[in-house]
């Protein structure tokens, strides 16, 4: 109490609590079938406003129908920290994936070993389940990242992040973690030098988020589940629309789509 405000421990208790109550929007989200909840309108926007899931401290370079070209722009801008907006002229890409889309796209600068860390997350609709075609889509990013030497300074790091409910019968998933076993990474498909792709279940994810923050869970004697319990809300629209409004949400991304500066308009209108 000595070296902390008050109102800083409130923020902070808020926060954590903030923070159970998303999860426990997104395990409804993608596990909960009667709710037919989808990838772009719900889990997107769920994952989009609260990317600290994926590690602490990133900035959210793009989101929500971003192409590489638009994303290299706002990469650039964020690295760089110019206040007057990257070149259009310069930052461009020559690729023919250039317009392919990120769901997610996230990077942090460690000033201590001087290194960049950047993570792709490609999310599924709950219905789907995870193979071939869907790993294959991931690994088109890995390539076309590859390919822009303005993404590939030696002090760069990449992790790619395939999410879904669950994977397809054909095995190919589970054999790629199998020939990948040798790295000892739980969900690891494929590691050649700064590159790492990942497979992951929304329940690893959610999983994963509660082993981070257990310590305060026990200390804060917070108990998940019991913080939803009174909300009642019943549809994912709803579900969403409350998620935006809570205090861990983050900051929004260096790169605005039309669509995303449209819906974020709404969203202050009250629409």
């Amino acid at each position: 109490m000595k070296s902390s405000k008050l109102s800083n421990i409130v923020k902070t208790i808020q926060l954590i609590e903030d923070r159970y109550k998303v999860v426990n929007s997104l395990e409804r989200l993608v596990l909960d079938r009667e709710l037919n909840a989808n990838e772009p309108d719900h889990v997107q926007k769920i994952v989009e406003s609260n990317y600290w899931m994926f590690g602490e401290k990133y900035h959210l370079v793009s989101a929500e129908e971003a192409d590489f070209e638009a994303s290299l722009r706002g990469y650039l801008h964020l690295l760089r920290g110019e206040k007057t907006g990257p070149s259009l002229d310069n930052d461009t890409v020559d690729h023919p994936g250039k317009r392919r889309q990120m769901d997610i796209f996230m990077c942090r600068r460690n000033m201590k070993d001087d290194s960049i860390n950047h993570i792709v997350v490609e999310l599924k609709n709950p219905k789907i389940k995870l193979g071939r075609k869907e790993l294959d889509q991931v690994e088109d990013y890995m390539t076309t990242i590859l390919s822009i030497d303005k993404f590939n300074a030696r002090n760069s790091f990449w992790e790619f992040y395939l999410i879904g409910n669950d994977f397809d019968t054909s095995g190919h998933i589970e054999g790629r973690m199998e020939n990948a076993k040798n790295h000892g990474e739980k969900s690891l498909v494929y590691s050649v030098r700064n590159y790492k792709i990942y497979v992951k279940t929304w329940r690893e994810i959610i999983n994963d988020v509660d082993i981070r923050h257990k310590f305060l869970q026990e200390r804060l004697k917070t108990e998940r589940h019991k913080l939803t319990e009174e909300e009642e809300l019943e549809t994912a629209d709803e579900i969403v629309k409350n998620a935006a409004e809570l205090s861990s949400a983050g900051l929004k991304p260096v790169v605005q789509t039309k669509k995303t500066q449209s819906r974020r308009r709404a969203n202050k209108s009250g629409k």
